[in-house]
């Protein structure tokens, strides 16, 4: 029996110890887990619209899956940082991560994050090896590029432009088109498109702007002519390194008074921009889920091919369509309206059914409180009291009042009125009004006759002279008014208000304002006074003598701000609006007001805020200005005598890019400017193939025409902050803030432009040395390797790029 039992024990143990190993075999074991990890990499950071609706339909489409899905979001950011530096230490992040949490999939979005995957991909430790599946990519070259891939497969964007301009010029009778676009990769490759599509509209004006700021854009809009619309392909930064967010895009097309098509949909959805045709954001996320469903369904990822041809919706901002007057018959059968307002009943069909049983069960309840006796004799108490408080409230009162029946007997007043009443006045009720009042030219005033009614039944306000009980002089305001109910005048009101002191004021004001314009006048300054709640603008006459209008034509702020100069606007604005935000309220300027016979008068202008209302706002601003025309006339010809002797010291008169002196002025600050931004110097130094025959055969006359083109070629190829030189003879030296890479394509191209033109009718080549400038070296140490690199492209043959990396 106890061999029998140990034996069962053992036996126990063994199963007991099997089971423990394959609960912990199902808990490490992937072909058991219950849920999917998904990795989910943008391009951009959260608050990007793209990125917030691509999230949205993520979440919605993974909540439909029978097994939960963790979605990990991570965002490059990458327009706002340079991934030289930044990859490497979001390496480093991932790895750290991710190092103990096993991923399934990795979805990303747009361009960047997959240039990312592509390069980096190898240093992601245990994530290098998992299938991704890739959106809204608008590079061909990526998507090429990851075909090659074992574990790669998506969706391409196709960003279609010929198909856009089609359907632009489907909606709008458009005949000049301005075409918007950044430098970005992305954004050069798709102006390249554009330009080819325009190239064969032979009809059609175009005016391309790339990388241009955007107050430039903007000047360059308001002289649009008729018929005129904007292509906007991208815009993310202008070639003075500022970056832009879709959002802030919108508002500045919300500026624009043309219609805007543009490849940029969420430009649609925030309401900046008419129309765009593109795939929709619903119809990408349900391709990628389409080929993660296949992989999930058993499918090898290598044999799922990238989806190349998405079908396209023409997207439209219903209020833009609208105010362009674009007639719902020209659009496309796949069109799809958006921000359409809702409807009054469409926005509150859901509450108009209970709101009126709402207002059924009220009617009752009122109708229930009116046939109640006891509310209705609560109500007569309740009145009573509110009589009561009124008048006493009315003692309270400082201004006399009065109430008197039809036949002119006092009823009621209260103690401020005793005041202009005769010691013999007799009781209320039995005494007439007329009969009482103790100053008998009063009596005149307070005559109630129908001739003194105003429109509304008041009778018309009055002042005058008065002397009380006591012989004292006052000057009062007399308001009377009728008090009526429907069957007729019960009476009348009459309410008399002390105003000595405030009389007593505006004269001296008066007197005080005499003076000053006395004093303006001598001293040929003009005075004026704003009220900044109206916009009303009153002058004095010597301001209207000094600018030549009469005061019809300078009454409003708006009126003077139109003779303001356009270029001093945006400072007058701005200093006003500093002024008024300013607890001292003063405002200084100078600016150039247009005067009757055409011409502009500089004039200095100091104000102040005058008064202010009980919160603070200011309510009135006065000021003065005077005439400085003569002074600033004598200040810009000395600032041009000065800035004429800088250039011609500075310039190459002949080409007219920096010379030697020129470069020595700005080499110090542009060292200081790439140190504090961490940019390279890269520097070209090129010259023209056998110029010295061009010299010896054509002469030298031909020769600088040939130095003269060249200069104007090369500017119309590099950057607005490039520092062009001439270095001497035929020799120039360029400096540009790129990295060396992007320095040698920059040469190809202006080597291709020269040797693609005619030169004073001559075929010219130029070779082009590059160097990079190391940090803490002699200057001049970089343009020696510059020169040695341009040596090596001559014995190379000429026509060519070299570059001397050390």
């Amino acid at each position: 029996m106890k061999k029998l039992f140990s034996k069962y024990n053992y036996i126990c143990h063994t199963c007991l110890t099997l089971i423990i190993l394959l609960l912990i075999f199902c808990h490490r074991s992937d072909a058991y887990k219950d849920y999917y990890n998904v990795l989910v990499l943008h391009s951009y950071n959260p608050e990007y619209v793209y990125t917030k609706i691509f999230n949205s339909f993520l979440k919605e489409k993974f909540g439909e899956y029978e097994k939960p899905v963790n979605i990990y979001f991570e965002y490059l950011d990458a327009k706002r940082f340079d991934y030289n530096q930044y990859y490497q230490q979001f390496n480093e992040y991932i790895n750290i991560k991710y190092k103990k949490r096993k991923i399934d999939f990795i979805l990303c979005f747009d361009d960047d994050a997959l240039q990312y995957l592509l390069a980096e991909r190898k240093n992601l430790g245990s994530i290098s090896s998992i299938p991704v599946i890739f959106g809204s990519i608008a590079n061909r070259e990526l998507v090429y590029f990851s075909s090659l891939e074992s574990n790669m497969t998506g969706v391409f964007e196709d960003l279609d432009i010929a198909a856009n301009v089609e359907m632009m010029f489907q909606i709008l009778t458009a005949k000049n088109i301005f075409v918007i676009s950044d430098r970005t990769t992305l954004g050069m490759d798709l102006y390249e498109k554009a330009r080819l599509v325009f190239k064969n509209m032979e009809d059609i004006s175009v005016e391309y702007l790339i990388g241009v700021p955007w107050e430039e854009i903007t000047k360059k809009l308001q002289k649009a002519p008729d018929k005129s619309a904007l292509f906007l392909i991208s815009y993310l930064r202008d070639d003075n390194d500022n970056v832009y967010s879709l959002e802030r895009v919108n508002e500045l097309l919300n500026d624009i008074s043309l219609p805007v098509f543009t490849l940029l949909t969420p430009l649609v959805n925030l309401g900046g921009a008419l129309a765009s045709y593109v795939p929709t954001p619903e119809v990408q996320i349900e391709a990628m889920i389409e080929i993660l469903d296949s992989i999930l369904a058993g499918n090898d990822i290598r044999y799922i091919p990238i989806t190349m041809n998405l079908p396209k919706n023409l997207i439209v901002n219903y209020p833009m369509l609208k105010r362009f007057e674009i007639h719902k018959s020209s659009l496309p059968q796949n069109h799809i309206l958006i921000n359409i307002p809702e409807t009054f009943y469409m926005k509150y069909k859901r509450v108009l059914l209970p709101a009126v049983c709402i207002l059924f069960v009220l009617s009752v309840i009122v109708f229930l409180l009116l046939i109640n006796i006891k509310k209705r004799k609560n109500a007569e108490i309740s009145l009573n009291r509110e009589i009561t408080f009124l008048k006493q409230l009315i003692e309270t009162i400082p201004e006399a009042i009065c109430y008197i029946d039809n036949e002119g007997y006092i009823k009621l007043y209260n103690k401020a009125f005793e005041n202009y009443l005769s010691s013999d006045s007799g009781q209320i009720g039995e005494c007439k009004l007329f009969d009482c009042i103790s100053d008998i030219s009063l009596r005149g005033d307070l005559e109630l006759e129908g001739s003194n009614l105003t429109s509304d039944g008041d009778f018309k306000a009055s002042q005058h002279l008065f002397k009380d009980r006591n012989g004292r002089i006052h000057y009062l305001k007399i308001n009377k008014k009728q008090v009526t109910n429907g069957d007729g005048t019960l009476g009348f009101l009459i309410v008399m208000t002390d105003i000595t002191q405030l009389v007593q004021m505006q004269e001296s004001l008066r007197g005080q304002k005499r003076r000053l314009e006395l004093t303006l006048a001598r001293s040929k300054v003009a005075y004026y006074e704003r009220n900044i709640k109206t916009g009303e603008l009153q002058l004095n006459p010597l301001a209207y003598e000094i600018l030549g209008y009469d005061k019809e034509e300078i009454k409003s702020i708006s009126q003077f701000k139109a003779l303001i100069h356009p270029d001093d606007r945006q400072s007058y604005e701005s200093t006003i609006k500093q002024a008024l935000e300013q607890d001292r309220g003063i405002y200084n300027n100078r600016l150039r007001i247009r005067k009757k016979n055409g011409t502009y008068m500089w004039v200095e202008t100091t104000a102040v805020v005058t008064e202010r209302d009980l919160d603070g706002r200011p309510l009135f601003l006065a000021g003065i200005f005077w005439d400085i025309t003569d002074d600033k006339i004598r200040e810009m010809k000395t600032k041009q005598l000065i800035e004429g002797l800088y250039t011609s010291a500075t310039i190459d008169a002949l080409t007219g890019a920096l010379n030697r002196k020129g470069l020595q002025d700005k080499l110090s600050d542009l060292i200081t400017k790439c140190r504090d931004y961490g940019k390279d110097i890269s520097i070209f130094l090129f010259d023209i193939d056998g110029f010295k025959l061009i010299n010896d055969t054509y002469g030298h006359l031909v020769g600088d025409l040939v130095l003269k083109e060249l200069s104007e070629t090369v500017r119309k190829t590099i950057r607005e902050d490039d520092v062009f030189v001439r270095w001497g003879g035929d020799e120039f030296l360029l400096i540009s803030m790129i990295s060396l890479n992007q320095a040698l394509h920059i040469a190809h191209r202006l080597r291709k432009n020269v040797e693609s033109r005619s030169f004073s009718g001559m075929h010219v080549t130029i070779s082009i040395g590059i160097s990079q400038y190391l940090p803490d070296e002699p200057f001049e140490r970089a343009i020696e390797r510059a020169d040695k690199a341009l040596y090596n492209s001559k014995s190379r043959g000429k026509n060519s790029v070299s570059v001397e990396r050390r």
